[in-house]
């Protein structure tokens, strides 16, 4: 399983990740981490600024999610090889909705 999935029904699009779950619904990505009681947060595309970071020296990609103009509290998910495909189509769907938006 490569992590990324979709639900027609809603329309939206799911990344889930060891603990980590981002949601892409609609043109808001929520964000969920279980290993703090599911903490969650809500960036509006619109307003989401995407870093994506060199494989560290374990191979992992790391993708780092944040408001304009609040780097320094972004969400941060490094990834295996084997996930960045799919952490890239939902970072794409993110920013076709982000595109969208203008």
């Amino acid at each position: 399983m490569d992590g990324l999935r979709s639900f027609e029904q809603s329309g939206s699009l799911e990344f889930e990740f060891e603990e980590h779950v981002l949601v892409l619904n609609g043109r808001v990505l929520d964000y969920f981490h279980s290993a703090v009681t599911w903490e969650s947060r809500r960036i509006h595309v619109s307003r989401l600024a995407v870093y994506v970071e060199p494989p560290d020296r374990k191979g992992r990609t790391g993708f780092r999610f944040a408001p304009l103009g609040f780097e320094h509290s972004s969400i941060k998910v490094k990834v295996p090889q084997e996930q960045v495909e799919s952490l890239t189509r939902f970072v794409q769907a993110m920013t076709a909705a982000r595109d969208e938006t203008v």
